[in-house]
């Protein structure tokens, strides 16, 4: 045998049933997938039922003979080989065989040597035409996932544009039609330095891949940022024809970094400390794409060097394990993305992969199908950002902005001759409420995190007003009730969700559930959540507190005042919370003591 016949798919036509018995047995040794007729019409509802690679018949047959099968199904698939197994006496029929086409003949008796070796010319020819196709659409599906995740461009040999995919297209702001036939000086940034593309231009044109960071611009004038690849590609003499460059868009993750950078130095970061998180960053940009290719299972088939290097394996090592064994985060599975690419051609998610000594890496993953000539998925590409060091600086930032908050917030307390712990108290309350209300943990925590800020606005209360002993007039609470806007003023020039929050709940603490409340006047559900939320956590924790204004009031009356006012100052979802969690809501007060 030449080749495995393993994989062919065979029909098998015979109405004598002792020779189909026989030549069924024997060639089931050779062949796994095997369907069987007794006549021509039940051979033809198989051809269309399972698409065999290949047909062997009789000629004379009851119902439908061979050849008249035959002639039906070339009438749809004229490429079909076939073997007749013919006998000497049914020479009347070949010209009619030689007519549909038909190249190959077994004489019966039929000798097995004989026809296996027709069975193993055709199927040689069969499984070569397989392979080619299914390299041919391997490649067109690389193309296509290429096209799909990067910015493709082409030049000819002197640099002049041949070619742009859509992605690049609408990262430039320019048309297909408008970038063709001009140089890549069309998209040239004024920041980028021109020793730079010198270099880059004296690399490729010796045959060199050349691989950096290229900033664009746009044709309105924005700037998009591309993290590329370049490289020769070659005629039959080996002279360089074309390049072509394929990039992907760093341009978010750039922004990113400007802005971390900024929001280090507004927190009061030491300058080694923003050095520090800035090059970790710097480097993590300029690893480039981490590639994978796994199977259905989750078995690693193939995985480029930087996959291998980010996770810390030599590429024999990571060949031998499963990447669903690597990936921990929850919600990796395997079965769950292969279902989400048969009805998407993409599938998008941040995962934690752990390396070889045991810590832990987040990508930005990408997973994209590899199909096979009938359009089954055999085999899934991944791609991969490490943004690791980009998420540990996030917390760090979000954790300084919290710090900061709560600091200016017990700075508005001690104006007002409140304590501190008013400000952390609140916050815990507020908390506990937003969990019982059913918010989402992140909703929950940001809430927790910018309640402190509620008061800020008495900054800019005259003490004379703030530190009054006794009850203010009706000019001085007007003067007073301006600390919710003033407070809302110094909050909401960030567009971070941190500030619009504590800026939010600066200005609708005081509102009220029936509309009676300030500065606005907001009734029920127009008062956003977190402003209901601390209204509430606010107001028990100042009755249940000593003021210079007022003795701290007994737990009964706390009680009794907030089933007056639900529904009235009050969400009343919100005070039913409070009070069926009364012995929680003290413990709190307890841990928290000014």
């Amino acid at each position: 045998m030449l080749i495995d016949l393993k994989s062919l798919k065979v029909l098998y036509v015979e109405d004598d049933p002792m020779t189909r018995e026989e030549i069924l047995f024997s060639l089931t040794t050779f062949v796994d997938t095997i369907y069987t007729a007794e006549n021509g019409e039940i051979g033809k509802e198989l051809f269309y039922s399972h698409l065999p690679d290949l047909i062997i018949t009789d000629i004379q047959m009851p119902v439908m003979d061979g050849l008249s099968m035959i002639s039906a199904i070339k009438q749809t698939h004229p490429k079909i080989p076939v073997i007749i197994m013919t006998a000497f006496n049914d020479t009347s029929y070949l010209f009619k065989a030689i007519e549909l086409g038909i190249t190959h003949y077994v004489t019966k008796p039929v000798n097995l040597k004989n026809l296996l070796s027709k069975i193993d010319e055709i199927a040689e020819q069969i499984i070569l035409k397989k392979k080619a196709l299914w390299q041919e659409k391997l490649l067109s599906q690389y193309k296509n996932a290429i096209d799909e995740t990067m910015a493709v461009s082409k030049t000819d040999a002197l640099g002049i544009i041949t070619y742009v995919n859509e992605k690049f297209c609408t990262l430039s702001g320019y048309t297909y039609d408008e970038i063709i036939g001009n140089s890549h000086a069309l998209f040239r940034s004024l920041r980028e330095k021109n020793e730079k593309f010198h270099a880059l231009w004296e690399m490729i044109s010796k045959g060199e891949q050349w691989h950096g960071v290229i900033e664009n611009r746009a044709k309105n004038g924005d700037h998009f940022i591309l993290d590329q690849t370049i490289f020769p590609l070659y005629d039959a003499d080996n002279t360089i024809i074309e390049y072509i460059a394929i990039g992907d868009d760093v341009t978010e993750l750039f922004h990113y970094r400007d802005f971390l950078e900024i929001e280090l130095h507004r927190n009061r970061k030491s300058l080694d400390e923003t050095l520090h998180f800035l090059e970790q960053y710097q480097e993590a940009l300029q690893v480039g794409t981490a590639v994978c290719h796994m199977s259905l299972e989750g078995k690693i088939l193939d995985a480029n060097e930087t996959f291998c290097q980010l996770l810390g394996y030599t590429k024999d090592s990571i060949l031998k394990i499963e990447e669903c064994a690597i990936c921990q985060c929850e919600g990796f599975d395997i079965r769950s993305i292969h279902e989400t690419l048969k009805k998407e051609n993409v599938y998008k998610h941040e995962f934690q992969f752990r390396t070889r000594e045991g810590s832990f890496k987040t990508f930005d993953s990408i997973f994209v199908p590899i199909s096979d000539t009938n359009g089954a998925i055999v085999e899934i590409l991944s791609m991969h950002h490490n943004i690791t060091d980009l998420l540990e600086l996030n917390k760090e930032i979000i954790t300084t902005q919290h710090e900061v908050l709560t600091v200016l917030g017990e700075a508005a307390e001690n104006k007002s001759a409140e304590t501190g712990s008013h400000v952390k108290r609140v916050a815990a309350y507020s908390r506990f409420l937003a969990d019982k209300y059913g918010l989402s943990d992140e909703e929950a925590r940001l809430i927790e995190m910018v309640a402190p800020m509620h008061d800020i606005g008495k900054i800019a209360i005259p003490d004379s007003i703030l530190h009054k002993p006794g009850k203010l007039s009706a000019e001085e609470m007007e003067i007073m009730k301006t600390h919710a806007y003033k407070g809302y003023q110094m909050l909401s020039h960030s567009e971070r969700p941190l500030m619009k929050h504590a800026a939010l709940i600066a200005l609708q603490h005081h509102e009220k559930y029936d509309g009676s409340g300030y500065p606005s006047g907001l009734v029920g559900e127009d008062i956003h959540i977190a402003g209901r939320i601390v209204a509430i956590a606010d107001v028990f924790d100042s009755l249940g507190s000593k003021r210079s204004y007022k003795e701290a009031w007994a737990l009964e009356q706390i009680v009794e005042y907030f089933k007056e006012q639900r529904g009235c100052h009050f969400d009343p979802v919100l005070v039913d919370i409070l009070l069926d969690n009364l012995d929680e809501i003290i413990l709190i007060n307890t841990r928290i003591q000014d």
